[in-house]
């Protein structure tokens, strides 16, 4: 499998700029009813969910249950996250891509022929609620039992807890996972959840005879010589692997990030944009190159070391600290404001019309007609913009689009009146601008 590249800085988990503050928190317990269309789950059984130190380590157990190993495949969107994509490769698994529709909802047509061309056998499928914006897998969800697939449902850009989840999320795929992180004020936090232990024959068949498996907190990337499952290794119903809690110095340095990123937040935004603006117009550019490289190791992003971490204590004391109606409401807000200014402003478009009653969203997808110069004169400009132009090479038209074109802008709780308000006049004096081929700056579309 080949990685395309362009640049550097364009994954969202990476970023330090523009964190989330400590936008909701409450001295109160998170146990109040809900009445913005969050599901309270007060019934749900504590032992189904197991803690990680991000998503992708969530996955990469979920993988391990649906049994991904050396010789299988797992089907995984064409559009994607690196991270989504690293826990697979860490396990030797052979990764196929499959082709997704403009609106990233699952192309069935291309996924049954590419199933009929795996020459291994297909062990899970990872579908992802892009954005927050939830999506209806019921199809997919049957289209895998049928198959003997294990349905992954990736949770990672839902507002998703152990106590609360955003609606029609979370309740499609045998192995859920989700990072708590992304919308509170952490800076960490990962979730596995089985959503129903008892599950499909199949299901239930590959979650209680797992592939052989490495030891709890061990940095070693062989696995354990016997196939048995071991009573050490598993917890939960033996059903989930056990997670190690950080060390107090762990702990101390996410205090510590979590202050600085919090201080950050609070800070004024630029007041010369107009000025910046002209002076990056005068200034030569050269434009990001596409290259691409074998994946056949994890990404930078995907540390074997923090398989078996859980999340730290002060993340999840935040996390239920926090409240989630606070949360979704100004997230809605802010995706409302993106969604109202995008659609007078040329050269883009939002991706998807209108907000779902209920949806959480993680960011504001935005398709914009020139990426070269547009992308690149925002984040010279200190605009917290993101895109996934570093991903696993695809057939899919979509996927190869959206790579360069599809940016991800931020709209979480901590972005005050006044920081909008800059955000929008960016956009609002970048998008338009048209740049003439003879400009002293000079810019070309990126090469495949």
């Amino acid at each position: 499998m080949q990685i395309r590249h362009s640049g550097e800085g364009r994954n969202p988990e990476n970023s330090t700029n523009w964190t989330p503050a400590f936008a909701g928190v409450t001295n109160s317990s998170a146990s109040t009813s809900l009445d913005s269309g969050l599901r309270r789950d007060d019934d749900h059984q504590i032992s189904h969910f197991r803690s990680f130190a991000r998503g992708r380590y969530a996955l990469c157990a979920a993988y391990e249950l649906a049994g991904l190993r050396s010789g299988t495949t797992l089907l995984a969107p064409s559009y994607h996250c690196l991270t989504m994509l690293d826990p697979a490769i860490h396990l030797g698994a052979d990764v196929q891509l499959y082709p997704l529709n403009p609106d990233l909802s699952p192309d069935f047509e291309q996924l049954d022929t590419l199933f009929t061309k795996c020459t291994s056998p297909v062990k899970a499928l990872v579908a992802t609620h892009f954005f927050g914006i939830r999506q209806d897998f019921t199809r997919l969800q049957r289209w895998c039992q049928q198959r003997g697939i294990v349905l992954v449902e990736d949770c990672s850009h839902t507002l998703f807890t152990e106590d609360c989840q955003a609606a029609g999320v979370g309740v499609f795929g045998s192995l859920v996972t989700a990072s708590p992180y992304k919308f509170f004020p952490c800076e960490d936090g990962g979730l596995l959840q089985v959503s129903d232990p008892s599950g499909s024959s199949t299901t239930k068949e590959t979650l209680e005879h797992p592939s052989p498996r490495r030891r709890p907190g061990s940095s070693s990337l062989n696995y354990l010589d016997s196939g048995l499952r071991r009573n050490d290794d598993f917890s939960m119903d033996q059903h989930f692997p056990e997670t190690v809690a950080p060390s107090l110095s762990e702990e101390l340095r996410v205090i510590k990030r979590t202050l600085e990123h919090h201080a950050a937040a609070l800070t004024d935004a630029p007041d010369d944009l107009d000025h910046q603006l002209s002076a990056l117009l005068q200034t030569p550019n050269t434009p990001a190159a596409t290259t691409r490289h074998e994946y056949k190791e994890p990404s930078a992003s995907f540390s074997p070391n923090l398989i078996y971490r859980s999340a730290s204590r002060v993340s999840r004391w935040l996390v239920r600290r926090t409240s989630p109606e606070s949360i979704a409401e100004k997230r809605r807000e802010n995706f409302s404001r993106w969604l109202d200014t995008s659609r007078d402003i040329p050269n883009c478009r939002p991706l998807y019309s209108h907000l779902p009653d209920d949806c959480v969203p993680y960011m504001f997808p935005l398709y914009i007609d020139h990426p070269e110069p547009h992308f690149d004169l925002l984040k010279r400009l200190g605009f917290p913009v993101w895109r996934w132009d570093k991903m696993a090479a695809s057939d899919c038209s979509v996927a190869t689009d959206y790579r360069s074109h599809l940016l991800h802008l931020p709209c979480h709780q901590s972005l005050t009146g006044a920081r909008m308000d800059w955000l929008m006049a960016v956009i609002r004096k970048v998008l338009p601008l048209q740049m003439a081929e003879d400009s002293s700056t000079t810019y070309s579309p990126e090469t495949e």
